[in-house]
């Protein structure tokens, strides 16, 4: 009997082992704000191992004769889906390819006459769809990023865990790590700060509105997300503090994935703007509304829900106490390597926009959600078993609307500062084009610009 007491005891003591060290390294360290730097050594660690894998992946590549496109880990490694499939010529004008004889030698100025057909117009438009199916640009925004590198992970298309036992066994401890130490601790982590969210949240509710309600929800609204954050083991660098968003102003941000609003919150406070949901999600909606935060939800059923946002947005703007707006124009998710077309309402709103660039480092996870692809559930335990976020999330100065500048001017401006700052492709077409055809109104335009030519416009 004392035999069977002691090995029971040992038994419990391993299990509630890893659950302590969770509350003292994880959630004590959050809620009083504190940093260990245990991350910084963790990533530091996992570069090694990469970098260990990779020689090994060259060393088996030669004994089997084949040839490895492996890049040094130095730094973040050019994707793979960003390299072009072809050789491309320059860019050119309609216009440019009608002052062109079929001899390539250019005619004088005619650009007021009509113009008469010759056939390399048509070989000229055909290269270009050619060109434009092979190597599609708005395509690529939608799927995962095929690295240069091996992280370990299974997403790459060259199964090199296979090459030798070395790299097997290497990839086999990975896996294991990953699913059985980190999914439990990062699971018990969330669920931890689900729970925060809701005890606070209906405790903030009973408060009279007053500046002691207002200290204590903000701090307990960074307290909630910073939880959730260590729940993906994010690692967030943020530059320029000194541009942070400020109260009734407009945050705008390219987005990857859902969880952009986890990590901006865990930094600064802010109000959502989203559709209303039912079951848990509704549930978690209306506790946010509680808490004391000015967060829009609005039902898209009903055309009405528009204009009653919009004035709700403009009254949000003019009142400098509440939190700022955040908003993402892009309106879907894209996969971290462009920034696609800003939907022009947040900026006929008014006030002061202030953008944030987000870039993720993919040696460390693919933080793209494809919803058409993957469930929220099922992408969610995709992001939670890799081996860490990281990001670095950069405060651009605020921005105004000029005098004469239209919301869409505006939107794009806006747009080309954040690709600049985050190092990512200034792209104009609209990130609907995930969900939909695309529009007459496209092919039309390229169709009259066409004729106009013939005609001498």
């Amino acid at each position: 009997m004392v035999a069977f007491e002691q090995i029971f005891l040992t038994l419990l003591g391993l299990y509630l082992t890893p659950f302590f060290v969770i509350v003292g390294l994880v959630i004590i360290p959050s809620v009083l704000g504190i940093r260990l730097g245990v991350r910084k050594y963790y990533l530091g660690l996992l570069l090694k191992v990469f970098e260990f894998g990779r020689q090994r992946v060259e060393i088996a590549c030669k004994d089997h004769g084949l040839q490895s496109n492996l890049q040094p880990q130095q730094g973040e490694s050019l994707p793979i889906s960003q390299v072009s499939l072809i050789q491309k010529d320059s860019p050119r004008h309609f216009a440019d390819v009608f002052k062109t004889k079929g001899d390539g030698e250019v005619e004088g100025d005619k650009s007021n006459s009509p113009q008469e057909f010759d056939l390399s117009h048509v070989c000229y438009l055909c290269k270009k769809g050619v060109e434009a199916i092979i190597d599609d640009d708005v395509t690529k925004c939608f799927s995962a990023e095929e690295l240069g590198s091996w992280n370990l992970l299974t997403r790459t298309s060259m199964r090199y865990q296979y090459l030798s036992i070395r790299l097997t066994v290497l990839w086999s401890l990975g896996f294991l790590f990953r699913y059985f130490v980190l999914l439990p601790v990062r699971t018990f982590t969330l669920v931890v700060a689900i729970g925060y969210m809701i005890m606070s949240a209906s405790f903030l509710g009973y408060l009279p509105e007053s500046k002691f309600k207002a200290g204590l929800s903000r701090y307990c609204l960074l307290t909630v997300y910073t939880l959730a954050s260590r729940a993906f083991s994010a690692s967030l660098t943020f530059h320029n503090l000194e541009n942070r968003a400020k109260g009734g102003g407009i945050c705008v941000a390219n987005h990857t994935t859902p969880v952009d609003v986890i990590f901006l919150s865990s930094d600064n406070c802010y109000a959502y703007i989203g559709q209303k949901h039912t079951g848990f999600v509704g549930f978690i909606e209306r506790l946010m509304s509680r808490s004391g935060s000015d967060h829009i939800w609005f039902d898209r059923s009903e055309m009405r829900d528009r204009q009653k946002v919009t004035n709700r947005l403009k009254a949000h703007v003019e009142d400098a106490t509440k939190f700022p707006m955040l908003i993402f124009p892009e309106g879907t998710c894209i996969n971290n390597t462009s920034v696609m077309m800003f939907k022009k309402g947040s900026f006929e709103i008014g006030g002061v926009i202030y953008p944030v660039a987000m870039k993720y480092d993919p040696r460390f996870c693919d933080p793209f959600w494809n919803s058409s692809q993957d469930s929220f559930v099922r992408y969610l335990i995709k992001i939670m078993t890799s081996w860490s976020v990281v990001c670095d999330i950069w405060y651009l100065p605020p921005e105004h609307q000029k005098d004469g500048e239209d919301a869409v001017t505006f939107a794009n401006r806006v747009k080309a500062e954040i690709a600049s700052q985050g190092g990512l492709v200034d792209l104009l077409w609209d990130g609907q084009l995930k969900r939909m055809t695309v529009k007459s109104s496209y092919r039309e335009k390229e169709q009259e610009e066409y004729s106009k030519l013939l005609k001498g416009d």
